[in-house]
């Protein structure tokens, strides 16, 4: 459905009423988005958030669909005017596109895999409730192991609009973080039985695979009460947002923003890596 939507937005003009500058008003935005998909009974708007875009002058938009597969979002941008809808990626421009991003990514500091020093990290922002970082996570860590050049990072990016009890998965892997195979071992537990938990069981499934990891029961409760992992999750969250993160998995390779893993071919992100692995700053 939203690559319906991306499609026909992207290959239309779009007219929208003039407002101020990166104040798009919500009750356009629906009106906007009714005009567009609103043939489909089985689509409804549930949410709409604005702020202003990376880029001076543009607003970006984000709007949660409910539709017969389940919440959707979809993300664009609204030129300065209020004239124009704009559906794409918004990138860095310049001789090294990348260095903005791999100065914020200085801050990710989940669980990782791999040597300190390796010419690439890559960076998954992930949520322990999203299928598709469950699909993506095998092709990952077969990088990681495979390649010595190659240190992987996963950073907590829940997505609580969609996902109950992701933000709770998100604690404990905060807190487990200072023993990286501690950590890796949970986060390999709860998407092994992902589909078995739920918003009611969550609580004590995410206990036992974290204790079948090997954490310690006393201490993992103490940090999961401490607003401290709550403010630690929310920032993460936020050096999210300011890398322009609104799905995951979304991977960062020494900088380069890859944001549909899945459909990457596998000999594809190998070439990305090894020319991350040469060019490597």
């Amino acid at each position: 459905m939203i690559k319906k939507i991306s499609l026909l937005l992207a290959t239309l003009v779009f007219a929208a009423a003039a407002f101020a500058q990166s104040n798009v008003p919500e009750a356009t935005v629906r009106s906007f988005i009714g005009q567009m998909i609103g043939y489909d009974n089985g689509v409804t708007v549930k949410s709409v958030s604005t702020k202003p875009a990376e880029a001076p002058g543009f607003t970006e938009v984000t709007v949660l669909l409910n539709t017969a597969q389940g919440d959707q979002v979809l993300n664009f941008f609204v030129s300065p005017d209020g004239k124009f809808a704009l559906i794409g990626q918004l990138m860095d421009f310049g001789a090294d596109p990348f260095v903005r991003y791999r100065a914020a990514l200085q801050k990710a500091d989940g669980p990782s895999k791999g040597p300190k020093n390796a010419p690439v990290t890559i960076v998954e922002f992930a949520d322990l409730e999203c299928p598709a970082c469950k699909a993506a996570l095998p092709s990952i860590e077969k990088m990681q192991t495979e390649n010595a050049n190659v240190r992987v990072i996963f950073q907590n990016f829940p997505l609580e609009k969609l996902h109950p009890w992701a933000a709770r998965a998100a604690l404990y892997v905060d807190c487990l973080k200072t023993d990286d195979v501690v950590a890796w071992k949970f986060i390999d537990g709860v998407y092994e039985h992902q589909q078995d938990i739920n918003e009611q069981n969550a609580d004590d499934s995410l206990k036992k695979y974290a204790g079948e990891a090997g954490a310690d029961a006393a201490k993992t409760a103490g940090c999961i009460a401490d607003p401290k992992t709550r403010a630690n999750v929310q920032a993460s969250e936020k050096l999210g947002e300011g890398l322009a993160i609104t799905s995951t998995p979304t991977l960062f390779i020494n900088g380069r923003k890859v944001s549909s893993f899945n459909s990457l071919p596998a000999e594809t992100f190998k070439q990305l890596v090894d020319f991350a692995a040469k060019n490597a700053k």
